[in-house]
């Protein structure tokens, strides 16, 4: 695990815009991370942004096929990767050749190229702007709340735009701390709310159940805990009412704030191409009795999620 805060990024990212131009990164390029969650993954986002070059975090679960597909799909000029993932980057490296040639379509301002899972056929790839970035952290920090005071317990991987948007980079930008973990331990996650008292923590329901199904939950004080951030799917109520009672069952008036991300509310708010999408997720979110807490909006070529 690594404590992380915005300084310590910032020092980091400087080295890593060295060692990028060493390599012969320049504007335009893309650079692939195939790695656990680490703090590198961090400061290579902003030494790319310094660079005007793309971040292509790949997903450590995909076969080295896969994998490969999206190399030649991005134009990938550099593949990095940790020590956990080196096996798995030569298999790819055998199946793809480096550098590949630039893919069509950069414009300046490019940040991220994020890759689906594939689950529903070829992995697709999103591109995410510095401006867009930017602006989904600072939404994030007003919808949640974050300050100086936040302490992030972060634990979704980095290579999803979930775990590295919706509370890690909006708590550096912050000025609060992060505790990363390199992935999900159910048992990890539990003794460091009781040990290093986070504020706050992003979770999937799977994560949610592995969680209240561990035998440390009944004894793991939750009470530094102000809210859990949760979504991807649908969040059964009983993950979220058995949360509410662990809080209150150490004594704590206060019952934790829970912020769900309905995705089927989004999906068919933005079904047919609808210009005002924005009104149907309102009007959808009304229609079915769900509090909204910020905006969601919705740009015509390049799909962005604000919330704030």
């Amino acid at each position: 695990m690594f404590e992380v805060d915005a300084a310590a990024i910032e020092r980091a990212a400087a080295l890593e815009v060295t060692t990028l131009r060493a390599l012969g990164v320049a504007e335009g390029d893309a650079v692939g991370w195939l790695a656990l969650n680490q703090p590198r993954a961090l400061a290579l986002v902003r030494a790319c942004e310094c660079l005007g070059a793309r971040y292509v975090p790949l997903n450590g679960r995909l076969a080295a096929p896969e994998l490969a597909a999206i190399v030649r799909h991005a134009g990938l000029q550099q593949l990095l990767h940790d020590d956990a993932m080196a096996s798995l980057a030569r298999q790819v490296l055998a199946l793809v050749a480096m550098p590949q040639p630039r893919a069509p379509g950069h414009v300046p301002g490019d940040l991220l190229l994020v890759y689906t899972s594939g689950t529903t056929g070829l992995a697709r790839g999103a591109v995410h702007t510095a401006a867009a970035v930017q602006a989904n952290t600072l939404a994030a920090i007003d919808a949640q709340a974050l300050s100086v005071s936040t302490r992030t317990l972060a634990v979704l991987p980095l290579f999803h735009v979930g775990g590295l948007g919706i509370q890690v980079l909006p708590t550096l930008a912050a000025g609060g701390v992060v505790l990363l973990h390199r992935r999900f331990d159910a048992g990890a996650w539990l003794r460091d709310v009781a040990s290093w008292r986070p504020t706050t923590s992003l979770l999937v329901p799977a994560a949610m159940s592995a969680l209240i199904e561990h035998p440390a939950w009944p004894t793991t004080d939750l009470t530094s805990l102000a809210f859990i951030n949760t979504g991807s799917s649908i969040v059964p109520r009983p993950l979220i009412d058995a949360f509410h009672a662990q809080k209150r069952s150490k004594g704590d008036a206060e019952i934790a704030e829970l912020v769900c991300f309905q995705c089927s509310i989004i999906n068919r708010a933005s079904e047919g191409g609808n210009d005002d999408a924005q009104a149907d997720v309102r009007g959808v979110v009304a229609k079915e009795g769900i509090e909204l807490v910020g905006t969601l909006g919705f740009q015509p070529e390049r799909f962005l999620l604000q919330v704030g």
